[in-house]
């Protein structure tokens, strides 16, 4: 486990490689974002959508334009 103030796709590519060596990846779960994507497919590993994360875009495209959502805001 590592931290950063950022963290480039070219940052989390290096590091998966290098976990890589000693680890057999197989695929990785993660949110949809850009960085962690672009740097599965640098290092061409098989990304899985995380769950939870699927649920709630979902749920935010199916209730952003509905009126009793909104009035909760």
């Amino acid at each position: 486990m590592e931290t950063s103030k950022g963290w480039s796709s070219e940052m989390i590519s290096q590091r998966l490689t290098d976990v890589g060596r000693t680890h057999n990846i197989r695929y990785v779960i993660s949110d949809g974002g850009i960085n962690l994507k672009c740097a599965l497919r640098l290092s061409s590993l098989v990304h899985v959508p995380d769950c939870s994360h699927v649920a709630a875009n979902a749920l935010a495209r199916q209730y952003t334009k509905h009126e009793g959502y909104i009035s909760l805001k």
